[in-house]
């Protein structure tokens, strides 16, 4: 397949995605798009959508996403019931992406991401846009084998586990994440971003989780550049840590 192998579109309801081996060949797709619409006056908005079971892979060039959830025009209605559940999903930027995004529970995937392109900002989950009455359940998983090869001495950049990015309800527990990466080829590059769970937006409970803080590569030792390695980051929203 190329940019799309699969797309749900528009008001689509009551779909199940299962058991599927799914290849891109391109470097800006996604393997797996949901895609809410607006076209004047209306919403068209899709419905208990459930992906569960598949192997996933979209690391062509350095913009291949897993799964995503991203709308076309701006609806006014937001996705409910989508389930993404016990998929394996490889990406190059992103695992799995939210732009529009409603109700969502993802858990008991496994997630990489392997970003060998510079000047990028990578997440193995990014909720970038929600409703913000949305509940986002992530539980369960497991994001292992976070790269990045950010090669620039200016930007934000890095890779991050799981990144509330925008106002809704996250209930955030149960999951491992693991070794980030990092193989810079610059002596002194911009690596801002290098964090398990971050957070800048929304109501946010993270309970149980277990973040692994491995050595990096890069040396910061006399860095000019920022330099920001957390296992949890909160610059916004309202947090509750309990027992991570």
């Amino acid at each position: 397949g190329n940019t799309n192998p699969i797309r749900i579109w528009g008001n689509s309801n009551d779909i199940t995605v299962k058991n599927l081996n799914v290849v891109t060949g391109q470097s800006v797709s996604y393997a797996i798009l949901i895609t809410p619409r607006f076209f004047t006056p209306d919403n068209f908005i899709p419905d208990n959508i459930t992906v569960e079971n598949c192997y996933i892979t979209n690391t062509f060039g350095s913009a291949g996403q897993g799964i995503g959830v991203s709308l076309s025009g701006a609806p006014t209605q937001y996705p409910n019931g989508i389930i993404i559940r016990n998929n394996y999903i490889r990406g190059r930027t992103r695992g799995i992406f939210l732009n529009g995004g409603g109700n969502t529970d993802i858990y008991g995937n496994i997630i990489t991401v392997n970003q060998t392109g510079t000047g990028s900002l990578s997440q193995g989950i990014y909720a970038l846009a929600l409703g913000a009455s949305s509940v986002i359940n992530i539980y369960n998983n497991a994001i292992d084998t976070l790269l990045t090869t950010q090669g620039t001495t200016s930007g934000s950049f890095g890779v991050v586990g799981i990144l509330c990015g925008a106002s809704a309800t996250y209930n955030i527990y149960n999951n491992m994440i693991a070794n980030i990466f990092t193989a810079t080829v610059l002596v002194d590059a911009n690596l801002q971003n290098l964090f398990g769970i971050q957070v800048s937006a929304g109501t946010v409970n993270i309970y149980y989780n277990t973040i692994k803080m491995n050595d990096l590569a890069y040396d910061p030792t006399g860095s000019t550049r920022p330099q920001t390695y957390a296992g949890i980051r909160m610059s916004a929203g309202t947090v509750t840590l309990k027992n991570n």
